[in-house]
């Protein structure tokens, strides 16, 4: 029998564990130093169905036991299936007989195969629930870090992305001004007058990084596509939807006739056990 605690005692144990953290003084040396005096290790152990959870102040561990391998049932099962696995190969289907005797097998396999799927259920379940408990757990505790990660993480990104704009409009300036001049030049050697009054523009290189004591912070191209007209998109790049596609087979069968698209029977075995 598998023992776990409930979801609300979860969240409510949770929560008594963050009782006063935001009374917690964060020492001079920072975050670093903060963490360094918490000392918190997490390990799990992937030994052995029943889900025992130890709890100590150095080591939390996770063991399932027994494992899939110590249950009596499932081996059986496993040592039948090499049987059936035998049977199977050696099978000759070529008249009414033998199909009946096949499909009698396959009535057998499938149930076995019933059997062990809803093992596996047994098995994974109570890992699924841990695993979404630790999700939910973790994500409380990370929350304030990954809001302040992504806050500073734009703010830093809106910067550099103004910094470089401000060094292209620059650019764009001075080469407005060169060309402008040189122009004029051109008109004044043919004996014509030109006035030109232009602001003095410097052009400030934007920074690609910003180093610090405790680390770098740098701007990094990425790339993306952006479809803006699909019917011009070259149709190397175009997907079928077969999920529609096939759905309207399964309505239609062949009946219905798009262009490019051939609607085809790929038939299947059912089993049923009677």
């Amino acid at each position: 029998m598998i023992e776990s605690m409930d979801n609300q005692e979860y969240k409510d144990r949770i929560a008594k564990g963050m009782e006063g953290i935001e009374d917690e003084t964060i020492p001079s040396g920072g975050l670093a130093e903060a963490a360094q005096k918490a000392g918190a290790e997490v390990t799990v152990a992937n030994t052995d169905y029943q889900l025992e959870t130890v709890d100590t102040e150095v080591q939390p561990t996770v063991r399932l036991s027994p494992g899939p391998m110590d249950d009596i049932a499932l081996m059986a099962m496993k040592d039948e299936g090499v049987r059936m696995l035998a049977n199977a190969e050696a099978a000759v289907v070529t008249d009414l007989a033998s199909s009946k005797a096949a499909s009698a097998d396959l009535s057998i396999i499938r149930g076995v195969k019933k059997r062990m799927t809803d093992k596996t259920k047994e098995y994974f379940t109570p890992v699924r629930q841990l695993m979404a408990n630790l999700k939910e757990a973790f994500d409380m505790i990370m929350a304030n870090v990954n809001e302040a990660d992504t806050i500073l993480t734009d703010k830093v990104k809106v910067y550099l992305i103004e910094e470089g704009r401000k060094e292209e409009e620059a650019r764009r300036i001075v080469a407005e001004q060169a060309a402008l001049a040189e122009r004029a030049g051109k008109l004044i050697d043919s004996g014509g007058e030109v006035e030109l009054e232009a602001a003095e523009v410097t052009v400030t290189e934007a920074p690609v990084r910003v180093r610090t004591d405790l680390g770098m912070v740098s701007k990094k191209a990425n790339w993306k596509a952006e479809v803006i007209d699909f019917a011009a998109l070259s149709d190397d790049y175009k997907l079928p939807d077969m999920v529609t596609l096939n759905a309207l087979a399964k309505k239609h069968h062949d009946d219905r006739e798009i262009l490019g698209v051939r609607f085809y029977n790929d038939v299947t075995v059912q089993v049923r056990r009677g």
